[in-house]
């Protein structure tokens, strides 16, 4: 989808999914706050050295695009749920997505009740 002016003011999130070496994380922008959030299932100082890349970059595009100004350009580490020796970050990002666009008040919360494996069922499930 192209992010226009119009599509940007309906939006609460702007939500990037990035990736570096086979490792899945989010970078989420909260139109409301008008701040930028990572959620990475995996302490990475090389996600938050990119994450303030894009950023940097956004925060130009966001104010040509629509003379939005961000309240600030630092970067808020959400707390996550740590993978270990997995390859469960898709599954962490569909359900960060999923908890972000059910506007699921306590992420924290609802990632340590949930069933990884049984998770990773319903997604597959979802979209097969």
């Amino acid at each position: 989808m192209e992010l226009n002016e119009e599509i940007f003011r309906r939006c609460r999130y702007v939500i990037f999914h990035l990736n570096h070496r086979w490792h899945w994380y989010l970078l989420v922008f909260n139109r409301e706050e008008g701040i930028f959030k990572l959620w990475n299932s995996k302490h990475d100082a090389f996600a938050v050295g990119t994450s303030k890349v894009y950023i940097r970059f956004l925060a130009g595009f966001l104010r040509h695009l629509s003379r939005f100004n961000l309240a600030s350009q630092d970067l808020v580490r959400e707390r996550c749920r740590q993978q270990g020796p997995t390859l469960n970050c898709g599954v962490y990002l569909c359900m960060w997505l999923h908890c972000l666009a059910y506007d699921t008040p306590e992420i924290w919360k609802c990632q340590q009740k949930v069933d990884v494996n049984a998770y990773r069922v319903c997604i597959a499930a979802t979209i097969l």
